[in-house]
């Protein structure tokens, strides 16, 4: 009698272990689907909004001017930071060389309306004595 319930148990294990197996593969499975399924149903759309929403946001910002003021007696590093500072100019270093290269050393003081698009040749001169 001991046997026989020893082998019912044991079968009763083996399919617990086998029930669980099949429960975490169908799970794996529906999880691994539907990350799959959502990475192309709603991103090609996302994608899409999300360029355009760019390209408006980038178009905005090429038509603002900004206002910058030079004071008098500015140096090249001065009006650097004032162009840094209102976001006319990403590249200090490079500005500063434009100037350096091009011999540019005094400035017109007083208020001046820029935007981030100009060259550094076109900032230096309107800025520039």
């Amino acid at each position: 009698m001991r046997n026989f319930f020893d082998i019912i148990m044991n079968f009763f294990y083996k399919f617990a272990k086998i029930l669980f197996l099949i429960l975490i593969l169908a799970l794996t499975s529906f999880f691994v689907f539907r990350t799959v399924n959502h990475m192309f149903s709603k991103n090609y759309q996302v994608q899409a909004t999300y360029s355009k929403d760019l390209e408006v946001k980038q178009e905005a910002d090429e038509i603002t001017s900004i206002e910058i003021t030079i004071p008098s007696n500015a140096k090249n590093l001065d009006v650097s930071k004032i162009l840094i500072s209102g976001n006319i100019i990403s590249d200090e270093k490079g500005f500063l060389d434009y100037l350096n290269k091009n011999k540019i050393t005094s400035f017109k003081p007083g208020n001046y309306k820029l935007n981030k698009n100009m060259t550094n040749e076109q900032i230096a001169n309107i800025i520039k004595k």
